[in-house]
């Protein structure tokens, strides 16, 4: 047996909201992006022969991190922005669609 579907209005006010969660997304990614190089071995973390061997891989999962993280700050800096176009511009869908009687 089916249910019936949920009703769900969208609003400018929705469509804020949202934006406003891809900040927060945002501001995220770059707090992590800013540590990713606290996790730094030390010189004397591994030894000569492992910092030898793993130093360089390690560095570049660190980089690979890096450049991810700024992937997902760059969408989700791009995604808030085209939200606040929309929520703009369905706001303004919003005022012209009122009907006022007199």
């Amino acid at each position: 047996m089916s249910t019936p579907q949920e009703t769900r209005v969208i609003t400018s006010h929705v469509i804020t909201g949202m934006g406003e969660r891809y900040n927060d997304v945002w501001a995220a990614f770059m707090k992590t992006g800013d540590r990713v190089y606290d996790t730094d071995l030390g010189d004397g973390t591994l030894g000569t022969i492992l910092a030898r061997v793993l130093g360089p891989a390690y560095e570049t999962a660190q980089r690979g991190c890096t450049e991810a993280l700024r992937g997902g700050a760059i969408a989700s800096r791009g995604i808030s922005d085209s939200l606040s176009t929309c929520a703009g511009n369905w706001r303004r869908a919003e005022e012209a669609s009122i009907v006022e009687y007199r």
